[in-house]
């Protein structure tokens, strides 16, 4: 027989585990399931509260605006009084995200965001788990079903036509449908729309060139190896990003700066490097953010010392047909780059230089002032 003192000893051990049958926190949840190239994206599940929803369904939009009228579109009259709880007046998603409004399940039946998911073709996929609980007597009503809105980064989605999809796992809603799972369309045009085309484009592959991480090729007007000592990346951006990797160093006995960039960039990725597109020549030109914004000399520039004797500054090559090229790995802080160059202050015929190489980024530089931009 058990005397009391160990009865309340035994139960003070095993009130945490029957907690943790009832009220688990993330980590009981396992983890969202990855085949062979899907990419795990970071996701901010903005708030729980939302209007009133579907349980098969899902809504996605570039802007809030745009996603309250889907919501009233498909779910009227919600939404139209854009009250604070129901329609997500004082929320603030973070900027430049795909926005989706999915149904998570609470009540007897809990559900979590556990994971979303990038898979190829333009697929998003978002895994809801669900914690099937045993529920009291009279605990069978769920709360009307509502909408959670969910944010994913754009810069780390393809652009063109997503398809988003919500996949339920666990759980099953009392008196709901045998399969919770539902899917939309959305239009990731966010660089493109009211955006002059140009700059970077993001492409499926290419060709890297041969050579060692570190090493700088340059062939042409003039050829050589340089084994680089100094190589940075930075990436940052408001409306549009940039990643641009600056390196100075030693080649064909020349001391050379040399920078290159992505614009706009939308995370690790190859890139073809296009021109952006001329600014018009009008004194009431209004701004252009997509110009405005763009790194200095883009996508790249090479001085040698001293950068203003003839022959000495070279800036991209946009009249020759061979592609300008720049990877980006997915770890940020390798990759690669093949970029066309001509001179830029060279009396007579013009110069023209090839440079390529593979990077490993590291801490930032300073380089002597007569290496700066032109």
């Amino acid at each position: 027989m058990t005397n009391s003192r160990g009865r309340s000893l035994w139960l003070s051990l095993l009130a945490p585990i029957l907690m943790s049958c009832v009220t688990s926190g993330d980590g009981s949840l396992p983890s969202p399931s990855l085949d062979p190239g899907d990419t795990s994206l970071p996701f901010t599940v903005v708030t729980r509260e939302g209007p009133r929803a579907q349980t098969q369904q899902v809504l996605a939009a570039l802007t809030l605006p745009a996603l309250k009228s889907q919501v009233a579109a498909a779910n009227p009259p919600e939404c139209v009084s854009d009250s604070a709880r129901w329609c997500w007046q004082n929320v603030n998603p973070p900027p430049r995200s795909l926005l989706i409004a999915i149904f998570i399940p609470r009540g007897c039946v809990p559900g979590q965001l556990a994971g979303v998911i990038l898979k190829s073709g333009g697929h998003l996929m978002a895994q809801v788990n669900m914690r099937a609980i045993d529920c009291k007597p009279g605990a069978g009503s769920q709360p009307l079903p509502s909408f959670s809105l969910v944010s994913v980064l754009l810069d780390r989605l393809p652009i063109g036509l997503l398809t988003v999809q919500v996949h339920y796992l666990g759980g099953t809603i009392i008196g709901g449908p045998p399969s919770l799972d539902a899917q939309t369309t959305v239009e990731n045009s966010a660089i493109a729309n009211g955006t002059p085309s140009g700059g970077s484009v993001r492409v499926d592959s290419a060709t890297p060139p041969p050579g060692e991480p570190r090493e700088l090729t340059v062939s042409g007007a003039v050829n050589g190896t340089n084994r680089v000592n100094r190589q940075s990346c930075e990436s940052s951006g408001t409306t549009y990003r940039h990643f641009t990797l600056t390196t100075d160093g030693n080649v064909a006995g020349r001391l050379y700066f040399f920078a290159i960039s992505v614009y706009p960039y939308l995370g690790p990725g190859t890139y073809e490097l296009r021109p952006l597109p001329g600014r018009p020549m009008t004194h009431d030109a209004t701004p252009n953010p997509f110009l405005d914004q763009a790194p200095p000399a883009y996508p790249g520039f090479l001085n040698f010392v001293p950068k203003s004797r003839p022959g000495n500054a070279y800036s991209f090559d946009a009249q020759r047909s061979a592609v300008s090229t720049m990877a980006v790995d997915p770890s940020s802080a390798t990759g690669w780059f093949d970029l066309g160059m001509v001179t830029v202050n060279q009396t007579g015929e013009p110069l023209h230089l090839r440079v390529t190489g593979r990077f490993v980024c590291g801490p930032v530089f300073t380089p002597f002032p007569e290496m700066t931009p032109i």
